[in-house]
C-alpha cells in the first residue's frame, strides 16, 4: 500500500536560488500541511556537483510512495533525457511529483 509523499532537498543551486535545507524543508512541511498530503521525511542530496544519488534512491522507493514533494523542476538533472526519464519512472509507478514553486503536480490522470 502507498502512503505519503517523500520530501527531496538539496545543497545544490537551483533556479538561480541556494534555498538552506531547514527552509526547503520548512517549505515543504508547509505545503503538504494545506494540501493535506502525510509528509515523510526528506532526503537530503549530498553536496558534490551535478550529484543525484539520493534522488535516485528515492526513485526505487516510487512504489512505496504516493508520490515526492520538492521545491523546484530545477532540482532535478539539467539533461533533458535524463528529467524525461524520470518523469516515466513517476508515470510509470502512478506516483505524484510536487513542485512546489511552480505550483506543478506531474501524475497520471
Amino acid at each position: 500500500m502507498k502512503q505519503g509523499v517523500r520530501g527531496y532537498v538539496t545543497h545544490h543551486e537551483f533556479g538561480g536560488n541556494k534555498i538552506p535545507i531547514p527552509v526547503q524543508n520548512l517549505v515543504l512541511r508547509n505545503y503538504t500541511h494545506q494540501n493535506n498530503l502525510f509528509f515523510k521525511l526528506s532526503i537530503n542530496e549530498y553536496s558534490i556537483p551535478h550529484c543525484y544519488i539520493q534522488l535516485e534512491c528515492l526513485l526505487t522507493e516510487l512504489h512505496k510512495l504516493e508520490g515526492v514533494v520538492m521545491c523546484s523542476i530545477f532540482m532535478l538533472p539539467k539533461n533533458l533525457t535524463k528529467r524525461k526519464a524520470i518523469y516515466q519512472r513517476f508515470l510509470d509507478h502512478d506516483a505524484a511529483l510536487h513542485l512546489i514553486f511552480e505550483s506543478t503536480v506531474i501524475r497520471t490522470q
